[in-house]
């Protein structure tokens, strides 16, 4: 589940972590670690190039945010 900065948890069986049931990842524990959130954003730009939902497009970009804030300044 995307959290509210944009980035991907990794999955729970590569972190260790169990999620409850009914639960998403909303405790910033979002990484770029192992191509996590790199690897949700190129599977949505393929869905978006295949003509999916143009919903899809809001997820993108809140994925690209998470990866420009990540960056250090310079």
């Amino acid at each position: 589940t995307q959290g509210p900065n944009g980035g991907w948890p990794k999955p729970p069986q590569a972190s260790g972590a169990v999620e409850d049931a009914g639960h998403g990842h909303d405790d910033g524990d979002e990484t770029l670690d192992n191509s996590t959130t790199t690897g949700q954003m190129s599977f949505l730009l393929r869905m978006l190039a295949r003509g999916e939902d143009a919903r899809l497009r809001g997820s993108l970009r809140c994925g690209e945010d998470f990866l420009f804030s990540a960056q250090y300044p310079s």
